[in-house]
């Protein structure tokens, strides 16, 4: 059996050859047409186009991708050939949870805001949007979720959505987290529009980190220039990764479509798309062991050195301890043209989980246990 594994997929190597598979590690963005041919399955990321280019007269019968988003993946001519597929579902809700997390403290620290008395709007409740929900939930923010497929499919829980004017009239910050869907009744695509730019709550922020073509961004360039909104964050973006400079530089903070790059998070999908493919395949050796993340540099914050008393100023040292989307930030714009260098050769960074949090305020454990930090210490 063969399959074609995207070299740049963490804690894989050694894995399917493990259960005896021929294996041909290849760039995402250049999977060899004379190794897909006679080839029984792909593993994939975002950046391998599976489409007639690339699967048109080949073997292959499943195709399984480490990510959440599968529009890299024609499913409608996959259905027509029977090409089979799966992507990773929630693999790296946890870590876009932390990436949404510290870009609500960055706007909380430069605006002097206290997070407990602002609104979020939730644009897309599947994983990654619970995910998001939690954790402006635990630490006391009022939430708006708009999410029509989900009101659809949960008609006993329309309490919990709101109408899309809801949201946009009464977020402070509003963050995306839908799928890129081209057309229909839930088509995303410039989603966010002048329209929707128009009807947001003046002087709000925008935070995405879903895909770029969710985003207008001649209309969000105009929306900043014009000063309609206060601010806005970019992980992803139109065309990536030939990123507009103008639009880079325009928003506070620009990211390389790495807000799910937590080591955790790469980890389940790894873990997923592996499972995938011993599942379609109906293997019956033994399930592979695969490398666990390492630990990270610092894993104890000691919450007494911060000398603080204030809830927000604690909320975000402890956020951006764990991770700062500034410095991201600043590798982006320091060398645009390296967008997926920079993707592909990403630091180690660890969820909340693998944090133990030391001399906490013992009225604040509660909710930072809820965040998944170990405790330690509480006083």
């Amino acid at each position: 059996m063969k399959i074609i594994v995207d070299e740049k997929i963490p804690f894989i190597k050694g894995v399917f050859e493990s259960l005896g598979m021929t294996v041909v590690y290849a760039p995402g963005h250049l999977f060899p047409r004379d190794e897909v041919k006679d080839a029984d399955a792909l593993v994939v990321r975002t950046r391998t186009h599976c489409d007639a280019a690339l699967l048109s007269g080949s073997t292959v019968k499943f195709i399984a991708t480490a990510t959440i988003g599968f529009d890299h993946i024609d499913s409608a001519y996959c259905a027509e050939h029977h090409i089979a597929w799966k992507n990773a579902p929630g693999c790296n809700a946890v870590s876009v949870q932390q990436y949404i997390a510290d870009a609500l403290c960055y706007f909380a620290t430069k605006f002097d805001w206290d997070l407990r008395e602002k609104t979020l709007g939730i644009i897309g409740c599947g994983n990654t949007g619970t995910r998001v929900h939690e954790f402006a939930s635990a630490i006391g923010m009022k939430t708006f979720v708009y999410d029509p497929p989900r009101l659809r499919n949960e008609p006993q829980n329309k309490d919990f959505f709101t109408d899309l004017d809801t949201v946009l009239k009464n977020a402070d910050i509003v963050t995306c987290h839908v799928p890129r869907i081209r057309d229909g009744v839930d088509c995303t695509e410039k989603m966010v529009d002048a329209r929707f730019l128009e009807r947001m709550k003046p002087q709000a922020c925008l935070i995405n980190a879903s895909r770029g073509e969710v985003v207008d961004e001649p209309a969000l360039l105009n929306a900043l220039a014009s000063q309609k909104l206060s601010g806005a964050i970019l992980d992803v973006w139109c065309h990536e990764p030939a990123i507009s400079p103008e639009l880079m530089r325009a928003v506070d903070l620009s990211t390389p479509h790495i807000a799910g790059y937590a080591y955790d998070g790469k980890f389940k999908g790894t873990q997923m798309a592996v499972r995938a493919v011993y599942d379609f395949f109906k293997l019956t050796q033994p399930f592979p062991s695969i490398q666990t993340p390492p630990p990270p540099e610092f894993p104890r914050i000691d919450c007494a050195k911060f000398s603080v008393s204030d809830f927000q100023t604690r909320l975000s040292h402890i956020v951006n301890h764990t991770y700062s989307i500034e410095k991201d930030s600043a590798r982006l714009r320091a060398n645009p043209e390296n967008f997926e260098a920079l993707r592909n050769q990403y630091p180690l960074r660890r969820e909340f989980s693998a944090y133990t949090l030391c001399n906490i305020p013992e009225k604040e454990s509660g909710m930072y246990a809820r965040l998944g930090f170990q405790i330690e210490g509480a006083h």
